[in-house]
């Protein structure tokens, strides 16, 4: 009997707990994944995309589309990491840190449509990410905010000067909640037992 009282004294706070570590373990998409872009002097785009430490993008989910619908090659992709993944039961390749792409625009293009998509390496997945880019008449391109933030790419750091290596979060989990949780468990079942 004390067993029961004691469990339903602690499950609201173990569940506090437990749900707090899960939030702070993994980071928002546009956190872990940030795109910029900028015109250069030759006239292509290059498009960054930063990838927070820990986390990883597919090659295989990288799309950009231009304002007419028409797909963009993206053959100048560089060499990628492979990687077995269990989701897709094959080896895939992907990429970390940062990723740079030179585009060849069709002339007149102001907005693009990148799509992505990656994961944690502690586990998840996300859902893949969308945004538009829009170019001002000087060539410089913005992110333009959609309706669902947790569905695109974040804005990096940097953006007027992409060719220095921007500064990523580190994205690093907050173990001392979820650590807190089993402790108290194994301890109440240390009580039981004795009781």
């Amino acid at each position: 009997m004390r067993f029961v009282v004691s469990i339903a004294l602690f499950l609201p706070l173990f569940c506090g707990l437990a749900a707090k570590a899960s939030a702070e373990e993994f980071l928002a998409p546009n956190q872990a994944f940030r795109i910029a872009a900028k015109t250069g002097a030759d006239g292509r785009v290059l498009l960054r995309f930063d990838i927070t430490p820990g986390h990883y993008m597919y090659r295989e989910a990288f799309r950009v589309v231009d304002e007419a619908g028409r797909s963009l090659s993206l053959d100048g992709l560089p060499a990628a990491e492979r990687k077995y993944d269990p989701a897709f039961e094959r080896e895939m390749q992907i990429y970390r840190g940062q990723l740079s792409l030179h585009l060849v625009l069709p002339a007149a293009t102001s907005h693009l449509l990148v799509s992505g998509q990656g994961c944690a390496d502690k586990g998840l997945c996300y859902a893949p990410m969308t945004s538009t880019m829009v170019s001002d008449p000087s060539g410089q391109w913005e992110l333009q905010a959609g309706d669902d933030p947790e569905g695109e790419f974040g804005v990096a750091p940097n953006v007027a000067s992409l060719s220095r290596a921007p500064h990523l979060p580190t994205g690093r989990p907050k173990y001392s909640a979820l650590l807190m949780l089993f402790t108290a468990l194994a301890g109440l079942l240390l009580m039981s037992r004795r009781a």
